[in-house]
């Protein structure tokens, strides 16, 4: 199954969105379970930008490349992996936050 990060070609031209048979484009979305893909293309001429970000069907693309670690990211996503949440050790002299927050790093105060 092709996963968000994987890469992918287009099987036909797309000349709406400039795109030619054969492009290659960035899975940035999974829809459907995988009956569709959202696929940005970047634009060569302009590294970093972005040529075209077009919904496609499965249909439409090959897989060029897997991204390694996407089977765990899509066993995660359906629920076939159990997630742990790691238990943060608060420092000396701090009082537990009482809504901690997984993502922000804590900063001592001034």
């Amino acid at each position: 199954m092709i996963a968000e990060l994987d890469v992918v070609k287009l099987l036909r031209a797309r000349p709406a969105d400039g795109l030619p048979a054969g492009a290659e484009g960035t899975v940035v979305l999974v829809y459907g379970g995988g009956s569709h893909y959202e696929v940005e293309f970047l634009d060569r001429d302009r590294p970093g930008w972005t040529k075209a970000l077009c919904t496609l069907a499965a249909e439409e693309v090959e897989l060029v490349w897997k991204c390694p670690g996407a089977e765990t990211s899509e066993a995660a996503a359906n629920g076939s992996v159990r997630r742990h949440r790691v238990k943060k050790e608060v420092p000396s002299g701090q009082e537990p936050s009482a809504t901690p927050s997984d993502t922000a790093p804590r900063v001592p105060p001034h």
